[in-house]
């Protein structure tokens, strides 16, 4: 295959030249659309109870639809009917809205509009609008437009990126390459592969819900991933054309040397993110499919443009240089590795004690989903500056009430009467609860009655019809239109993501509802029952993921090395990086000890998918110096010179494709999203470690010390005979 490659570049240059051209023509105005199509902002578990709650209260309940936007309205003196009548005027000639209520408090009117599609595209659009009422201030909050302003949010993230992280990553490849054209070329392929991969996924997001965070992780694997690989190669094709090599010779090495290495690695990094899908919730499914395509993306065009570009470059690769060209040997590898096989066993231990010194931490690991937490916008945003105004007027409980859906096993109606006795009984004695501000149902919304009886008569006579058209419409947020459903909604004094909310949840489920199931069925849902609901799914969803990210890892290993040792080596050397890296989250997050963080749960996410990411990524740095040793190992028979060699040519390189890994990543420490900032600082510590301890000292000692255990394989045919050096003549 590697073969195939490097002919097709030495034959076809100009063909495949043009077809990546096509590719790239076509993606730019896919890959422009990708945040207008990122609409989604839910993060539900599919078949779990807040799910199918929520639904049948979608369809049941009138007005219930969660595609709904509040719009809050404020003057200096008070809002006129005028102005009031004026904006639902503009609100109405929208043809995605379904109805529109008014809610009125001290100095604010708050607009809760009811959409049936469309919620991001409403709210840019209405903003718009907005601008032309002068006297009025109007914040537009709710889902819809907290997932708008995220995916403006994750824009800034991505210039942030590009106006801090590119330039080092330039002045980085300027180091290792000593070239202005050799280091724009990895940088080119980094860009290339976030532009197709961008496309890709604008096309794959019209069938699927993607998270509008999904431009960050395709940024942060674009830039570090494909830049890396573009860089191993690079490296090679000009180490063969300092040897003396024609460019021709020196594409067939480099693609089928590094090449090979870049595969292995890339769909090692491509197939165990695509176990992110096991959870199937909206952050890890974008994770999955946006890692898959950015990392298929920067192998393909590793492997086929850029050999492209550099074949047709030739010696001018070597264009612009700046200073002279480092010497290849290093005394300071030799000096190190020479220590290192001196004492091979204390380079071991102490680096295996300097890689576990966080891993305490990970044991006080604390993992929810930030549910309702509109805080974690920046200061200043519309939706959120919404939210805490909506928070101050009506209360966090009021926005973020706990619903339970009650119905029968028989659809009976709930207004009958024992299923009358039944939810007041039930309304009462959640009413008892510590922590609760309120509870509403069916049989305590009049506050004219005094006894569920008078509630009773009042459903037993069918004269719900007869009440005022505010009442009716009051009830109907809480009996559905069949009657068959009926909604008790619970006001916790906490705000949703808070362990209170949740403990309350947990009791309304596993003690008070059990209770009650002889005579009705009761679910629970909410943001706090959601967020409940995703943690546990993602934390049964763990074991089997680790699991096959272990087992991908280890097939793929084994195939690129033909080594049964090598594979178990480099997974427990990985499992020790990413218990580091929880533990250094940990540290740094939930205890709240770096700089600008408050101490907080960590994003039930992160773990998992930085398990997934670090796993791929340190697999890149394994293959290519492994890659490297077995094939002097392959030439000589000399394990100890192999070493030595392999790990001198590979070194710098490694170091400076680590340098921009460590760059591209950390730079996110900066981002508005916490689980963008833990996933960029984790992945960017665990690189660190990775390079400077693992790499460096475990993975020369650990061959040393394992000898020709390093490549024992039963299943190969005939042990190679190492090809002696030819005596001179």
């Amino acid at each position: 295959m590697f073969k195939f490659f490097s002919n097709l570049t030495i034959r076809f240059p100009g063909v495949v030249l043009a077809i990546w051209v096509l590719i790239l023509i076509g993606s730019l105005p896919l890959a422009s659309s990708l945040q207008e199509q990122l609409l989604s902002s839910g993060v539900k578990v599919k078949d779990s109870e807040s799910y199918k709650a929520s639904e049948k209260i979608n369809e049941e309940f009138a007005n219930s639809s969660e595609n709904s936007v509040s719009i809050l309205l404020s003057s200096l003196s008070s809002v006129e009917e005028k102005d009031i009548s004026m904006v639902k005027d503009v609100i109405n000639s929208y043809k995605s809205v379904e109805a529109v209520e008014e809610l009125q408090t001290d100095d604010q009117v708050v607009l809760k509009v009811h959409l049936t599609d469309g919620g991001n595209a409403f709210v840019a659009d209405f903003r718009q609008k907005a601008k032309e009422f002068d006297e009025l201030k109007i914040l537009v909050t709710g889902s819809p437009a907290i997932s708008y302003d995220i995916g403006e949010v994750s824009k800034d993230n991505v210039k942030l990126v590009e106006r801090i992280g590119l330039p080092i990553v330039f002045l980085l490849l300027l180091f290792v390459f000593r070239s202005v054209t050799s280091a724009l070329l990895p940088i080119i392929i980094g860009i290339f592969s976030i532009l197709i991969s961008s496309a890709v996924l604008s096309i794959i997001s019209r069938y699927m819900d993607l998270s509008p965070l999904l431009t960050n992780v395709v940024t942060m694997l674009g830039l570090g991933i494909a830049i890396d690989y573009a860089l191993f190669i690079t490296r090679r094709f000009k180490s063969e054309l300092e040897n003396g090599n024609g460019k021709e010779a020196a594409i067939e090495k480099a693609v089928q040397t590094s090449g090979k290495s870049v595969f292995y690695a890339g769909l090692t990094v491509a197939l165990t993110l695509l176990s992110l899908f096991v959870p199937d919730t909206l952050i890890t499914n974008s994770v999955a499919i946006g890692g898959f395509t950015v990392v298929i993306t920067s192998v393909l065009l590793s492997l086929s443009l850029l050999p492209v570009i550099l074949f047709l470059l030739g010696n001018k690769v070597n264009f612009l240089k700046i200073g002279k060209t480092r010497e290849s040997k290093s005394s300071v590898w030799e000096k190190l590795v020479n220590n290192i096989f001196k004492r091979p066993v204390l380079y071991l231990l102490g680096g295996i004690l300097l890689v576990s010194f966080l891993i305490p931490f990970s044991s006080k690991l604390i993992m929810h989903i930030p549910v309702g937490a509109f805080q974690e916008l920046p200061e200043g945003t519309e939706s959120r500056e919404g939210m805490e105004v909506l928070s101050d007027r009506l209360g966090i409980g009021n926005i973020f009430p706990i619903e339970i859906l009650l119905n029968d096993e028989n659809q009976s109606r709930m207004t009958h009467s024992d299923a009358v006795q039944s939810i007041d009984r039930l309304t009462n004695e959640l009413r008892s609860l510590e922590g609760i501000e309120g509870v509403y149902s069916i049989t305590n919304w009049n506050p004219e009655f005094s006894s569920v009886n008078e509630y009773q008569q009042l459903y037993e006579n069918k004269m719900i019809e007869k009440l005022p058209a505010e009442v009716q419409e009051n009830l109907s947020s809480l009996l559905s239109e069949g009657h068959q459903y009926s909604l008790i909604k619970v006001i916790p004094e906490t705000a949703p993501y808070t362990e209170e909310s949740r403990e309350l949840v947990r009791t309304i489920r596993e003690t008070i509802l059990p209770k009650y199931q002889d005579e009705i069925e009761g679910m629970v849902t909410g943001e706090t029952a959601n967020g409940l609901d995703i943690d546990q799914k993602i934390t049964d969803s763990m074991p089997l993921i680790i699991g096959l990210i272990i087992l991908i890892t280890y097939v793929l290993l084994l195939i690129a090395f033909r080594s049964i040792v090598l594979p178990i080596k480099a997974i427990l050397m990985n499992t020790l990086v990413t218990a580091s890296s929880v533990g250094f989250i940990v540290f740094m997050f939930q205890q709240g000890n770096l700089p600008g963080t408050n101490p907080a749960p960590i994003n039930v996410n992160t773990p998992l998918i930085m398990f997934a990411l670090l796993f791929g990524l340190s697999i890149d740095y394994e293959v290519i110096i492994i890659s490297r040793i077995k094939e002097y190992y392959a030439e000589t028979g000399q394990l100890k010179e192999s070493i030595m060699k392999g790990f001198k040519e590979t070194a710098g390189m490694i170091n400076g494709a680590a340098s921009i890994m460590i760059v591209v990543f950390g730079v996110f420490i900066f981002a508005h999203f916490q689980i963008i900032r833990e996933l960029g600082t984790s992945l960017a510590y665990a690189i660190l470690i990775d390079v400077l301890i693992v790499r460096t000292i475990l993975v020369p000692s650990s061959m040393y010390l394992l000898g020709k255990w390093n490549w024992y394989f039963p299943l190969a045919r005939k042990k190679p005979s190492p090809r002696l050096p030819r005596k001179a003549s």
